[in-house]
């Protein structure tokens, strides 16, 4: 019995290391057949957004360079993406400082934009009050929430 449930996580493992694969592979894939630079911006912005959470250097090289790119490009949503998976990555590592830095820029770049649903700008006040519930300021976070 022991052997079988054994064998059955390694092999939904094996599964899920797999399908991560395919992922990226596919992001990657798009990102190099991209023919502009706005399609560019789009798939960096998509490597930096899956790897926020799991691979915080990965996700902050993919995130700036989609900044540069929607530099040139005056694409501001763009440019909020790719803060927003800097500071997610900032965020997990405990890089407090980073992130507020990150965050109070979001905020600038919001402060011209206008955010929606439909163009998946969440208010910039929810990170600041996210970094400040982490970092045990409740008063603080519940105003910016």
């Amino acid at each position: 019995m022991k052997k079988i449930v054994i064998v059955s996580i390694l092999f939904i493992a094996a599964l899920h290391t797999d399908c991560q694969n395919l992922v990226i592979d596919s992001l990657t894939r798009q990102l190099s057949e991209a023919g502009t630079d706005s399609a560019k911006v789009k798939w960096l912005g998509s490597l930096a957004d899956y790897y926020a959470f799991v691979q915080f250097d990965s996700s902050i090289f993919y995130a700036e360079q989609t900044i540069n790119i929607s530099n040139k490009l005056n694409n501001q949503l763009g440019k909020y993406d790719a803060l927003r998976c800097i500071f997610l990555a900032s965020n997990c590592q405990g890089n407090y400082p980073k992130a507020l830095e990150v965050a109070l820029r979001i905020l600038k770049i919001t402060e011209n934009t206008k955010y929606s649903k439909e163009n998946n700008i969440v208010n910039p006040h929810y990170f600041l009050g996210l970094l400040n519930r982490e970092m045990g300021n409740s008063s603080s976070a519940v105003g910016e929430l």
